[in-house]
């Protein structure tokens, strides 16, 4: 009679039982480490940290109680930029649902499928634009047809996936207008939503050129030899697209698509004038929403159940946003906040303040290895490394970047990433196939973002 084998493995925590230990060691540190406060000033109408002014005060350790209640008060504090997410999500669920989107795209690859240096370009761009709007998850439903756009061209289901999974992550992590990273971030910060976006555009614009030419590069050498395939013969692949469902780009999905694009013109207006995070942005993605869903034809019935439908997916980010709030209150009880950041400081203080920004960046890449969710990373470490910022003398712009530059780029190879999860299935790509043919392009986004991480400490991008 055989025995079974266990075998035993390390496996990552769900990501609320990470933020849960996190709370609970933020509450242990605050027994340990001594407490501190740093004097505020008011510089250009915002509260900063002045850098000379650290003092150690009265230790107020927080006990197990008072850490349970971080977590409801967490999300009591986060509460306009939970429902802020919320209601964005909801509405990009409508427009997703009409199908114009697909259909555009769909419209475009076929109008360019034999002219590989037209449509790579065009049709990464169409995904860079879903992901600086923060279509990051919903992506997936492309992958189907960029792997009929790729064995079309002549080339491997690789670059079907990255075609779409790429592009998704070059707009996502530019952040231009992405509420779940950059959006939060600003508003923990208190900056304009979305302010500094023309800076974020260029970066974004650079990875989306950087991408076409990768791309475009390896669909040419596979026309010329399909055995240059980094999949080529491996057993289980993808090689044909089945039965993809183009929608049609009917009157209808037309209009939708004008009423898409007059709402995203808003969304930048209102980014231009500094709207408010917690009702006007928000408000704008609704009234998208809800003009694509009517002139789609869909009853008033059938546009709540769709924004409830889209509220439901993002349900774990927003909630994570309030739990991982915890983290800050818990050390703001203990007043140890200051003496972390203090110690951060001193780590860093006498390097260049662009070396300094650099070395944010390398932490954010670190954690985001072990807290995926881009809305759960900025509640984590944005009131950390915002006051860090202050005292390097780092603007607040710059520390956002070093954020979502560390959170977005190795999601690429993260396997916690859905996207990445997905995508790998649809195609039926081994995991280490794709670390082979993706590990260049990666390497190459972190350099770009490391430059151009440099290029804003220089400029000492605003506002503050």
């Amino acid at each position: 009679m055989e025995t079974e084998k266990k075998t035993f493995g390390f496996k990552m925590p769900h990501a609320y039982v990470l933020i849960v230990c996190l709370i609970l060691i933020a509450g242990i540190l605050s027994y340990i480490l001594p407490a501190g406060m740093y004097e505020k000033v008011v510089v250009d109408g915002r509260k900063v940290v002045d850098p000379n002014s650290f003092h150690t005060v009265p230790n107020t350790p927080v006990n197990l109680w008072n850490m349970l209640l971080a977590i409801p008060q967490g999300l009591i504090k986060q509460a306009g930029i939970i429902f802020m997410i919320v209601v964005i999500a909801g509405s990009v669920e409508i427009i997703n649902k009409t199908g114009a989107l697909e259909a555009s795209i769909g419209r475009l690859a076929h109008a360019f499928r034999n002219r590989p240096f037209i449509v790579i370009p065009l049709l990464l761009l169409c995904f860079v634009i879903l992901g600086a709007l923060n279509v990051s998850n919903a992506i997936v439903a492309f992958i189907p047809l960029g792997l009929l756009i790729a064995f079309n061209l002549g080339a491997d289901a690789l670059v079907g996936v990255s075609l779409v999974g790429m592009g998704m992550n070059l707009g996502f992590t530019g952040g231009a207008f992405v509420a779940p990273t950059t959006g939060i971030a600003q508003a923990i910060i208190g900056l304009p939503m979305f302010s500094g976006w023309e800076f974020r555009l260029i970066v974004t614009a650079v990875l989306w050129a950087a991408g076409s030419i990768f791309l475009t590069l390896y669909v040419k050498r596979l026309q010329r030899d399909p055995t240059a395939s980094v999949v080529y013969g491996v057993e289980g692949v993808v090689t044909q697209a089945g039965d993809v469902r183009i929608f049609e780009l009917t009157s209808r999905r037309r209009m939708v698509l004008l009423a898409f694009l007059i709402g995203f013109g808003f969304v930048v207006y209102g980014a231009v004038e500094s709207w408010s995070a917690n009702d006007a942005i928000p408000a704008v993605f609704l009234a998208t929403g809800l003009a694509c869903g009517f002139i789609y034809g869909f009853s008033p019935s059938e546009i709540a159940k769709i924004f409830v439908k889209g509220c439901e997916k993002i349900t774990f980010g927003a909630l994570i946003v309030g739990i991982s709030a915890g983290i800050g209150v818990v050390l703001a009880n203990g007043n140890i906040i200051d003496t972390i950041v203090h110690g951060l400081a001193g780590l860093m203080t006498g390097l260049p303040k662009v070396v300094a920004a650099q070395v944010m960046y390398v932490v954010n890449i670190i954690i985001n290895t072990f807290i995926t969710s881009g809305s759960g990373q900025a509640a984590t470490v944005i009131p950390i490394l915002s006051p860090v910022g202050d005292v390097l003398g780092l603007t607040q712009q710059t520390v956002v970047l070093a954020f979502q530059f560390g959170d977005g780029f190795t999601n690429q190879i993260l396997p916690m990433s859905s996207v990445l999860m997905a995508g790998l299935a649809f195609g039926g790509i081994p995991f280490g196939k794709w670390l082979q043919y993706i590990w260049k392009w990666l390497l190459l986004n972190l350099v770009i973002g490391a430059v151009f991480l440099a290029i804003a400490t220089v400029m000492n991008i605003g506002p503050f």
